[in-house]
């Protein structure tokens, strides 16, 4: 019986979340039921259709309070249909994100079954599809998070700051959620303790 390597592991969980990722909107279509689920989307849509035509807000154009620009919103209404553009963005972000995670787990050096259990426990969570079949400004923020900490944990700092620097604008949560790794690894790999607070203090 041939041994499974984290390679395989990572092709087939590629191709099993090619098909996850892409069932949500697929059966919606089958079901005519529009392809994005829920409100917050069209949220996110509609603010980018208003930057690309008339340009940043100061006022949120549909709700009376003050607007602070999103780099997803940006993202979005640098494309040429945005409507499609937030789907596709999501599915990828979710790939390149395995292959990100893939990479950080290799680093950390990880034994290939063990990688493999993670891979495929992964993708199969509900809150894994759900994340990257539904456009987000999560999803771009999850990848961000994972290729700062890829470059941090391979010392290539100066790499690592503009993908950590971005993550505040995102928000609060995403914010926390790129300083509790950091600083965990941090902690238990003293030399790169110094970079950790040349970042966020």
């Amino acid at each position: 019986m041939k041994k499974i390597t984290s390679r395989k592991a990572l092709i087939l969980a590629l191709i099993i979340s090619s098909i996850l990722l892409t069932l949500i909107p697929s059966i919606r279509l089958l079901s005519n039921k529009p392809v994005i689920a829920g409100e917050d989307p069209y949220y996110h849509i509609s603010i980018s259709n208003y930057i690309k035509e008339k340009g940043i807000p100061s006022n949120e154009p549909f709700i009376e309070r003050s607007y602070a620009l999103q780099p997803y919103h940006l993202i979005l209404s640098l494309t040429n249909n945005i409507y499609l553009s937030s789907i596709i963005i999501s599915i990828l972000a979710g790939l390149l994100s395995i292959i990100i995670f893939y990479l950080i787990l290799k680093k950390l050096n990880i034994g290939d079954l063990r990688i493999s259990i993670i891979l495929l426990t992964l993708i199969l969570s509900p809150i894994f599809v759900l994340l990257f079949s539904i456009p987000n400004p999560h999803s771009i923020s999850i990848l961000l998070i994972l290729i700062g900490f890829y470059f941090f944990i391979k010392e290539k700092h100066i790499f690592s700051l503009p993908f950590l620097l971005t993550i505040p604008f995102f928000g609060i949560i995403p914010t926390i959620f790129s300083i509790t790794p950091l600083l965990i690894y941090s902690i238990n790999n003293k030399k790169t303790l110094k970079y950790f607070y040349t970042i966020f203090i």
